[in-house]
């Protein structure tokens, strides 16, 4: 026997862990299932959060933030439906009514189904299939005049992935924007060339860029960024299939295409396949780390902190980490949002937690090192993070991460700084500005000409301490980030003239 819970507009099937609403079948996660159906087994009265946490997650500890997602995630596919009545300070109710039906356990036939709707099937089929032609027609007949240049490998300095733009109308692929863009960020071996997921955020802060950016905000990203290649790339679904349109900015041209597949995992692999065969890429395989981003969760926070709700952001992203532990993106994350809060000591225990994560598994630690020795730095513990700094340039003497080779420079600098041995201090500053300006990092560069300015001021060098803070406001002025230096914590009442 199995149970089904039938209202006006929906059936929840307890057997199949689903919700269809009016047809339309949808698949949640398996607590917020489990939430629903402990709702439903109490209608019209009030659950309070505490008996929620009890019931449902008694196999893990985790926040009161994570009953709010399911809610958040339950209210998506009920949009329209009063179902889930919220008692502030109480808890919540299931409000709507319902019939309990109990049956034999068969699986549904698809075939008789089908059948159902097989008139309007293939009409819709027909339709589809005609838009899909003359999309392909149309492509091909308007395409750039260089088009045919895209077969040549091109040569690259920097590559941006941005986010895909999500046409999938499904609350359970919420994650799908930023999570194409994280996968194909980490099976790009190359890093040197391929922007790291938290730069590209960034970069696109700075250009004022939408979440549906245009044609308009990508050159302005080219501009205040020295890109040579942005990705753009919207998903949906046709007819079973997904389907994932891509078009790749070089300076000179575009490439664009149509990729379609039964799996969203199918779209990237030969997402990834184009990008490698069009630049210098070069593909390392699926990355385990890449699934960290596959979380509802990580794109929530992610979003409160763009929206200015740091404080819910950070609560999320620990309520994360609690229910998965190996979560490393969500750890990087997390720490730096701390960090730009000024929470070192915060930081550090999760930058702790995380390195003896790494030190279990085979992924990349020189992202995770860097931020728990400046932790360690901002707490003034001035040994350790010297320490740490060593074995960071050890790791980075293995890894190919020139960004974080910039920062360690940089950090080794900072300590040096500290330690009133500003000649050497200058040399590792210069490694780091070289570094730099190969990515054409812009912050960075100012960061360490505002950090050299100081070297010099400790030397009593007027002339070369003006110099480099020049230096600083033409990158400034050059880049267009005014609006980030507070962001990376440059004091601004040394740039200004």
């Amino acid at each position: 026997m199995t149970v089904k819970y039938i209202g006006d507009n929906f059936v929840i099937d307890e057997l199949a862990h689903c919700i269809y609403i009016a047809e339309h079948k949808h698949t949640v996660r398996p607590k917020t299932f489990d939430l629903l159906v402990y709702l439903l087994s109490k209608p019209n009265q009030i659950v309070d959060k505490a008996q929620l946490l009890a019931q449902v997650w008694d196999d893990v500890t985790v926040e009161e933030q994570v009953i709010f997602q399911s809610i958040t995630e339950l209210r998506k596919i009920f949009a329209g439906q009063t179902v889930i009545q919220t008692h502030p300070r109480k808890g919540y109710a299931w409000v709507a009514p319902f019939v309990l039906e109990k049956i034999q356990v068969e699986k549904p036939s698809p075939q008789f189904k089908a059948s159902k709707y097989l008139g309007k099937k293939w009409l819709m089929a027909s339709a589809v299939l005609v838009f899909i032609s003359i999309l392909m027609i149309f492509s091909y007949f308007h395409r750039d005049d260089n088009i045919s240049k895209s077969n040549v490998k091109q040569p690259t300095q920097t590559i941006f992935i941005l986010p895909t733009k999500n046409k999938l109308m499904d609350a359970n692929f919420g994650w799908v924007s930023m999570g194409i863009m994280d996968s194909l960020i980490t099976q790009a071996g190359d890093h040197s060339n391929i922007m790291p997921l938290d730069y590209v955020l960034l970069s696109m802060r700075n250009a004022q860029m939408t979440r549906d950016y245009d044609a308009g905000q990508i050159q302005r990203l080219f501009k205040i960024t020295n890109a040579s290649v942005v990705v753009e790339s919207e998903i949906s679904r046709i007819l079973g299939e997904y389907q994932l349109l891509y078009q790749i900015h070089f300076l000179t041209h575009q490439q664009r295409g149509v990729i379609q597949h039964t799996s969203i995992e199918g779209l990237i692999s030969r997402l990834a396949d184009i990008l490698a065969n069009s630049t210098n890429v070069q593909l390392a395989g699926q990355s385990t780390q890449s699934k960290t981003i596959y979380s509802e969760m990580f794109v929530e926070a992610v979003l409160l902190s763009q929206q200015g709700k740091l404080a819910d952001a950070i609560q999320l992203m620990q309520t994360l980490i609690k229910l998965e532990p190996t979560n490393i993106a969500a750890y990087k994350m997390l720490i730096d949002w701390l960090q730009y809060l000024g929470k070192y000591a915060q930081a550090l225990v999760f930058s702790q937690q995380v390195i003896e994560v790494l030190e279990q598994s085979n992924l990349p630690k020189s992202e995770l090192y860097y931020r728990h020795a400046y932790n360690l730095f901002k707490l003034g513990d001035i040994a350790a993070a010297t320490e740490y700094s060593k074995q960071l340039n050890q790791l980075l003497a293995v890894e190919n991460n020139p960004y974080y080779l910039g920062f360690a420079k940089q950090l080794e600098g900072e300590l040096l700084l500290e330690q009133e041995q500003p000649n050497a201090a200058l040399q590792a500053f210069k490694l780091s500005l070289q570094q730099f300006e190969r990515v054409s990092f812009s912050i960075g560069m100012t960061s360490i000409h505002c950090l050299m300015a100081k070297a010099y001021q400790q030397l009593n060098q007027a002339e070369q301490q003006d110099k480099h803070l020049q230096a600083a406001r033409k990158v400034v002025r050059e880049y267009e980030i005014h609006n980030l230096l507070g962001l990376f914590r440059i004091e601004l009442d040394m740039l200004e003239n």
